[in-house]
This record gives C-alpha cells, sequence and structure tokens, in this order.
C-alpha cells in the first residue's frame, strides 16, 4: 500500500460529508459535481470544524459538505475534493468516500475509496477509520484513528428592508443555504403589516412595534410585501438544519430577552425569535411562553397548515428550550410571520 493511503486514511475521513469546493478548492474552479441530496446525507449538509483525536499539535480540520461532494481542508496545501456515498444497513453507519481530486502532488491518490464510520450526536460529528485497507473500524473506541468536528453555524449578514406599502423597517438577515450554495434572506423580524385576519396580541396595539401581529394562515399567505413570500415548509425546516436541527435550533433562533423562566436563547443567527404567542378560539395565549409562525404549505389534514414554534422551555420542560418543533393547526389560528425574499 502507498504511504500515502495510509495517511489519507487518517485525515481524509474526517470530511465524512461532502462539501462545495471552497476555501483552497474554490480557486481551482472545478469541484465535484454536486449531486441531489438524499435524505441520509442531509444531516452531514454544511461545514464542520474540528482535530484529530491525539494530535498534539492540534491542526484545525474543515470539511465542507455540499450534496454528495465533500471538500477536506487540512493547511494551505492538503485538500481533497470526493463524493460520498453511505451503504444501507451498517451498524455503525459507514461512509466511502472516492477521492475526485487533490494536489497535484497526490494525484495518484485519485479514485481511491476512504472507508469510514461515522456518528453525530448533539452536533458532534465523529468519524473513524481503519488503516487505510479499506475495511471499516468495528468501533469507534478501538478505530486507529478518530476524529471529532463540531457544526459550524452559517455566517450571517445583517441588513434591513423598508416595506414601501407603509414605510415600516424590519431587520433582515442573509447566509447560504448548504445545500445549493443559494443566498437567503429572511426577516429577522415579525411581520406587522396590517391587513384582514391580522391581529394585533389581546387586541392591543402596544404589542405591534416588537411582536408584530398575528396572522390566520389565508391572511399570512398575502400579507406579505412585493419581492418577498411567506416561508414555505421547506424554507423553515432548512434554517432549523442550518442551526442545529430541531434538538438545538431553538437556543440559536430565539432572541435573547423576552421569554419567560430562563427561556431566552443565544440569538447567535440574527433571527431573534419572539415568543409572541397564538390567536385560537377567539382569544390570546401563551405570551412570552412560546412563539408560532405560519409556513406557506398546507398539511394532508383537513383545514389545517405546517407551522413552526419554539417553547421556553419552562419548569419541569428544560430540554425543550433549545428544541425548535414542526406541526399542523388550524387555519384559523393567529400566528407570526417571517417573510423570505423571493
Amino acid at each position: 500500500m502507498k504511504p500515502f493511503q495510509l495517511f489519507l486514511a487518517s485525515v481524509l475521513v474526517a470530511s465524512v460529508f461532502v462539501a462545495s469546493a471552497a476555501d483552497s478548492a474554490t480557486a481551482k474552479e472545478g469541484g465535484a459535481v454536486v449531486q441531489p441530496v438524499t435524505d441520509d446525507l442531509k444531516p452531514l449538509q454544511g461545514a464542520w470544524e474540528g482535530f484529530m483525536v491525539g494530535d498534539t499539535n492540534h491542526q484545525k480540520i474543515t470539511v465542507k459538505i455540499t450534496g454528495n461532494a465533500l471538500h477536506f481542508h487540512r493547511d494551505t496545501n492538503f485538500w481533497f475534493n470526493t463524493s460520498i456515498v453511505l451503504p444501507a444497513g451498517k451498524s455503525p453507519q459507514q461512509f466511502h468516500a472516492t477521492i475526485k481530486e487533490c494536489p497535484e502532488s497526490q494525484k495518484s491518490s485519485i479514485g481511491d475509496v476512504v472507508v469510514a464510520i461515522f456518528k453525530i450526536e448533539d452536533r458532534t460529528l465523529t468519524v473513524a477509520s481503519g488503516n487505510g485497507d479499506g475495511e471499516a473500524p468495528a468501533n469507534f473506541e478501538t478505530a486507529p484513528n478518530r476524529y471529532e468536528f463540531r457544526k459550524v453555524q452559517p455566517v450571517t449578514t445583517a441588513g434591513t428592508f423598508t416595506d414601501s406599502r407603509d414605510g415600516q423597517t424590519y431587520q433582515t438577515i442573509s447566509f447560504k443555504d448548504d445545500l445549493t450554495g443559494a443566498s437567503v434572506t429572511w426577516m429577522a423580524q415579525n411581520l406587522n403589516y396590517e391587513v384582514p385576519g391580522s391581529y394585533s396580541y389581546d387586541d392591543k396595539q402596544t404589542h405591534r412595534k416588537e411582536l408584530g401581529l398575528l396572522y390566520t394562515w389565508e391572511a399570512a399567505k398575502n400579507a406579505c410585501p412585493k419581492g418577498w413570500h411567506l416561508a414555505t415548509d421547506s424554507e423553515w425546516s432548512m434554517l432549523v438544519t442550518q442551526f442545529g436541527g430541531t434538538e438545538k435550533a431553538g437556543e440559536a433562533l430565539k432572541s435573547v430577552s423576552g421569554w419567560t423562566a430562563g427561556g431566552n436563547g443565544s440569538n447567535s443567527s440574527g433571527f431573534n425569535g419572539l415568543p409572541g404567542g397564538i390567536r385560537r378560539n377567539d382569544g390570546y395565549d401563551v405570551l412570552g411562553v412560546m412563539g408560532f409562525w405560519w409556513t406557506s404549505t398546507p398539511s394532508d389534514a383537513e383545514g389545517k397548515a405546517w407551522g413552526w414554534n419554539f417553547s421556553y422551555g419552562g419548569p419541569g420542560e428544560k430540554p425543550l428550550k433549545a428544541k425548535a418543533f414542526r406541526f399542523d393547526s388550524s387555519v384559523s389560528h393567529g400566528k407570526s410571520v417571517r417573510c423570505v425574499q423571493d
């Protein structure tokens, strides 16, 4: 076996996911072709940073994954582009990474396949490989090479948008979608444009400035300004995935104040999700305790549509504090609205 293959097996596997040919490979303009993302690959999308366990030099390794293409980057000269597949029925779960591009000095490795096992727990990706013999390790603890990575949150850019209909200015955030590489812009405040079917919490106008309005589903679908639209269920799912997944996204997406009983988030995303409550059965409920947002996507149930929400995770429910929830509910309910730029 080539000495390089042994080395590759100990470092490339860190790149367990597919990544765009960004960073050093971007300059080469010709990364791996991005394929449609299958369900098993979706949790791997995005950027990951970490180290090889036991590396006393603590060299930082960056892995970026887009579609089924992975870019591994360790230092100025050490980078690889691969395609990956996840064979079914393996425990621990495996990935097979085929080298597509690498530095000129390592061209003999193109076509080599690195086999590794991996797991994702609490936003930490653990990867382990063998000694380059094409076999996957039996477990993480006895594997010759092991790596630990943390998911890197998208870098968000703050901006503003002024609604020409009433002159209100909204804060916005923009970031790149891990799956497509396209820039996405969300309003970072709840919509506050009055239409039939919109309500201020407790019917008090004083709530509007901070919390925005609560909209029935029909009203929500037509309330966003020109050039913007009510976020779809898929767009909400993407947002939650980008900022930690359903187990952790609440922390990053919730505001730093307004949530009761210590339920505030970090707002590291800039999304500033507020606990604006809900309007249902001709009354108002859970202000400060929960925040609810419509999507434009109907559910399969008659008279219901999909929405997302965060909880304060109060006494006896601490695990809920950081979570994001998806559920369908009656289209007559009044919920907050976030618009996404077309």
